[in-house]
């Protein structure tokens, strides 16, 4: 069962959302002989053209600073973005409505002491260190590159997807551009 207010998950055997404290009471289903039968069936299209759409991105890439296996999956909904986040303690918010959504900015950069750490193996291959030495700038800009997606919200807070596959992040944020209004 998912929560009227927050869109999460919450389950079957509760009825209070423990990540907004909503109560979600469940509906009472009609009986049978009340049911009138109905003559037309009408078809109602969503308005989102990317209703139930699923994007998945993995950021493992840092190990220093413990993002190593995350993954995200984020679902399109009529009215909100469902994030799922494996392992389910890196999620701060299960969902988003995309009417709160602002901007999504992706970036690419490398911490400072890593960039150091390159420029000291290029030079020491350079100066005739061997292989080893040539090895390294391989080795940082392969396993301590950082590439994220920032989704800022109206309410001030910012969401961070990290990724290892851009173009998983330019479609995604070309989709938003079609149904949200940004630029």
């Amino acid at each position: 069962m998912l929560c009227k207010n927050c869109g999460a998950n919450i389950g079957s055997e509760t009825s209070e959302c423990p990540y907004c404290g909503t109560r979600n009471e469940q509906e009472p289903t009609q009986q049978a002989a009340n049911v009138a039968p109905v003559q037309k069936a009408e078809i109602q299209k969503s308005s989102n053209p990317l209703l139930g759409k699923e994007y998945a991105f993995s950021g493992n890439d840092l190990i220093i600073r413990g993002r190593w296996g995350v993954k995200y999956n984020v679902t399109v909904g009529e009215d909100r973005l469902n994030f799922e986040t494996v392992p389910a303690k890196k999620n701060k918010l299960p969902a988003v409505m995309l009417e709160d959504i602002m901007a999504i900015q992706e970036s690419f950069h490398m911490r400072t002491f890593n960039i150091v750490l390159a420029t000291l193996g290029i030079l020491c291959g350079l100066a005739g260190g061997g292989i080893w030495c040539w090895l390294i700038p391989v080795v940082v800009f392969l396993l301590y590159r950082e590439r994220k997606m920032k989704i800022h919200l109206r309410n001030g807070n910012i969401l961070t997807i990290y990724s290892d596959n851009k173009g998983s992040i330019i479609e995604f944020i070309d989709d938003m551009r079609k149904i949200t209004k940004i630029k």
